[in-house]
């Protein structure tokens, strides 16, 4: 039943990596798909609960090693404290997966059709983790979906502003570009090698408008949607003074400029 116990959690938190491309599972919602898998497998052999649970709960641990080695790919820096990582999976998937077991064992005196019963949980477990995994795709392709309005208003804006302001060019203030975000955008001083630079938050996006040291009137700039680390988006987006806007996947936020594909208008 370890085995059994384990594809099943390895299942019910891959369905984020796999269907919306989670940086980590939904606590909430994981620890009650994995409480009903582990308590349905229980039903079904009640003698074996602890093997179920350990089963259960560390099949959390498959899916974030599978990011983390894909990540260290692209980025070795990307997970430097991957150990951690492991260990805060494991802490969200043991404990509901050795209650559910517990749960589960304490039917082991009650006369039933155990296998159609306990597989029944099981597969609610399972149903849970998919349907939450559904919704949260229709809500990160509504948040992308923000996100790409959001990136070509400030383009637009920026062309506005250099058209009102031949003299100046286009601006390195986000406030200045008329965009509403959840708190004032914070300015950061200009840099060797860099000029100006301001961020802004949204609760899945974090927005950058960086800009060259340069005379005016200015010629250049770059702004950068980069999805947050609990964010739900599943793509970057980025775009310079051309206005061309393109996107890459998540994990590659560092590359767009060099790497991007257009985003359809």
């Amino acid at each position: 039943m370890f085995w059994a116990g384990w594809a099943i959690g390895v299942a019910i938190c891959g369905l984020p990596y796999l269907v919306y491309g989670a940086g980590f599972p939904p606590v909430a919602v994981t620890m009650i798909a994995l409480a009903l898998a582990a308590g349905g497998l229980a039903v079904v052999r009640p003698s074996d609960k602890w093997l179920v649970g350990a089963g259960v709960g560390i099949g959390i641990v498959v899916p974030i090693v599978a990011l983390i080695v894909v990540d260290t790919q692209v980025d070795p820096t990307s997970h430097n404290l991957a150990g951690i990582e492991v260990l805060m999976g494991l802490a969200l998937g043991m404990p509901p997966a050795f209650v559910g077991a517990v749960l589960g064992g304490f039917t082991r005196r009650i006369a039933f059709p155990r296998i159609p019963i306990g597989a029944a949980i099981s597969a609610l477990g399972l149903v849970v983790a998919a349907v939450s995994a559904t919704i949260m795709l229709s809500q990160a392709i509504a948040s992308e979906s923000q996100a790409t309005a959001k990136m070509k208003s400030l383009i637009a804006a920026q062309n506005r502003f250099r058209a009102a302001n031949p003299s100046r060019g286009f601006t390195c203030d986000l406030n200045a570009l008329g965009e509403t975000f959840d708190a004032p955008a914070k300015r950061y001083p200009a840099g060797s090698g860099y000029g100006e630079r301001m961020h802004a938050l949204t609760p899945d996006y974090g927005y950058t408008l960086s800009c060259k040291q340069e005379p005016q009137p200015r010629a250049t700039f770059a702004l950068d949607a980069v999805t947050r680390s609990q964010g739900l988006g599943r793509w970057n987006y980025c775009a310079e003074a051309d206005g061309r806007l393109r996107a890459t996947k998540r994990n590659r936020k560092y590359r767009c400029l060099n790497e991007g594909v257009p985003v359809p208008d």
